[in-house]
């Protein structure tokens, strides 16, 4: 007849059965935690997308990530798509792809808010909040946008200036080789805005 395990043994197999229940229960609460967070993340992009002040505000306040990548911009840009084509076709390794953040969202000009007008009407107070959350105004994504070449573009002196006094590079150029202050002087047939110019400038934007 044979004998059943020792204590010793019995112990080892107890102390690895405790071990495994463990990392089984760190590993679902880790991916619970993780599908939590691109669920919020998910929502705060949708409601930036419809420039909805008080849903933002709630979504932030659940935890969701103020520098929370689009997912849905997996393409980027098509110059970026082209850049991509270029370094393979050299064999050289393409950059990571960055997808738009929610600052980059929340200001860009190239999506349609609920009801199909043209452009949304930008929300600095959306804007504020995300920065005072800890949104980077210096994030770039692919095509090499700013929060300020986004405002720039879009005429609003109040974002840029905000975005300025957060610390936003006046320097960073886009895909194109424009500057948010290329974009304001009229020089490359693009708007011409004193109030920006004048801001940028002041902020050490050079031509």
């Amino acid at each position: 007849m044979k004998n059943g395990p020792s204590t010793s043994q019995r112990k080892i197999y107890k102390t690895t059965a405790v071990l495994l229940i463990a990392s089984l229960t760190f590993v679902t609460y880790r991916a619970f935690k993780l599908q939590t967070q691109q669920y919020l993340d998910s929502q705060l992009i949708e409601a930036l997308k419809h420039n909805e002040l008080q849903s933002v505000s709630i979504q932030l306040n659940r935890g969701a990530n103020p520098n929370a990548p689009d997912e849905t911009d997996a393409r980027t840009s098509f110059w970026g798509g082209i850049k991509t084509l270029a370094q393979y076709w050299l064999r050289s390794k393409p950059a990571a792809a960055k997808p738009r953040s929610a600052l980059l969202v929340a200001l860009g000009a190239w999506w349609r808010p609920k009801g199909g007008t043209d452009s949304p009407p930008q929300n600095a107070a959306i804007v504020a909040l995300l920065v005072s959350y800890g949104a980077d105004v210096n994030f770039r994504c692919t095509d090499g946008d700013t929060a300020l070449i986004e405002a720039a573009i879009s005429g609003r002196p109040e974002i840029v200036q905000l975005l300025i006094e957060r610390g936003a590079d006046v320097k960073p150029r886009d895909a194109y080789g424009y500057s948010a202050l290329d974009y304001v002087d009229g020089r490359h047939q693009h708007a011409y805005i004193p109030s920006i110019e004048s801001q940028l400038r002041r902020a050490g934007a050079r031509d």
